[in-house]
């Protein structure tokens, strides 16, 4: 989704504060990286909605793991 004209406009005046932002908002997290053959992402395209990325199908997936 695209964002609206007058956030992007803040955004880059406001560079010193978004970037404070994000990393707190990554403080948390632990980014991964995950390659994937065509042929799994065929597959996993099959399942997934297509409006969803590949990250977030992952991520409620493994969500839905831990949480059982």
């Amino acid at each position: 989704m695209k964002k609206p004209r007058t956030q992007t406009e803040w955004q880059q005046r406001n560079k010193d504060k978004v970037n404070k932002y994000n990393a707190r908002y990554r403080e948390s997290k632990i980014r991964i990286g995950l390659t994937i053959d065509k042929e799994v992402a065929e597959r996993i395209s099959a399942i997934k909605d297509p409006s969803q990325s590949y990250g977030e199908w992952l991520r409620q997936i493994i969500d839905n793991l831990l949480a059982n």
